[in-house]
């Protein structure tokens, strides 16, 4: 990989669930990619149906050397920390954790308004 390439790319196209689900998921981890339109980019949508074995499945993410097909954010983190560990931010928990923290605090002050009646 030489120094113009980014560290995680993120294969995707406009009206796809899977993708727009992994960019909130990445973006949750504060994880930065790079997202390469395949319906825009004719030399991408090849690279897609080079790693898929024909097909255009998307998202396809790259990390590193390794391809992953239809990931979630948690495999594309993990992927991530095992072969480009500077690429993930070392607090970064994953949309999930964030999540249960989130909630907590809210159940929290729910509990404090509630007992403060």
């Amino acid at each position: 990989m030489t120094s113009q390439q980014p560290a995680i790319r993120v294969y995707w196209r406009p009206g796809c669930p899977y993708c727009a689900k992994l960019r909130l998921g990445l973006r949750v981890g504060r994880v930065s990619a790079e997202w390469v339109n395949i319906w825009a980019d004719s030399s991408a949508a090849a690279d897609v149906r080079r790693i898929t074995g024909g097909d255009e499945t998307v998202p396809t993410v790259i990390v590193g050397a390794t391809a992953l097909v239809n990931p979630s954010a948690r495999q594309v983190m993990a992927a991530a920390r095992a072969s480009l560990p500077a690429a993930i931010p070392a607090d970064a928990g994953g949309p999930e954790s964030r999540l249960k923290l989130a909630a907590r605090a809210l159940a929290r002050a729910w509990r404090r308004s509630v007992s403060s009646r």
